[in-house]
């Protein structure tokens, strides 16, 4: 499975959940003279907040791995008292609800 067909079947099911979720998107342009960035490096594909916290889910391909910069996002979000998730799965997250105190 592509990341971007992961993405889309992990929004839906956390839509389907109730949750409050949107897609994250990073990049970069040219304007003009100007060089416009936006999101932050690393920064994971989908965001969620459901009961309080904070959820940051970084979808991979079987065999995609997370890049130094993801990594280092991950491990902020951590610190700040939030999750990060990678998924490579859709049960990965289903498990979230299953498993946890997602309820």
């Amino acid at each position: 499975m592509k990341e971007s067909e992961l993405q889309k079947l992990i929004l839906d099911y956390l839509i389907y959940q109730k949750c409050f979720v949107m897609r994250m998107n990073t990049g970069a342009t040219k304007i003009g003279d100007r060089f416009i960035r936006f999101g932050k490096a690393g920064m994971s594909d989908i965001y969620m907040l459901h009961g309080g916290r904070s959820y940051w889910i970084e979808c991979k391909a079987t065999k995609g791995k997370l890049s130094s910069a993801q990594i280092e996002f991950q491990k902020d979000i951590i610190k700040n008292g939030g999750v990060a998730i990678t998924a490579y799965k859709i049960e990965d997250i289903m498990s979230l609800f299953e498993y946890t105190i997602i309820k």
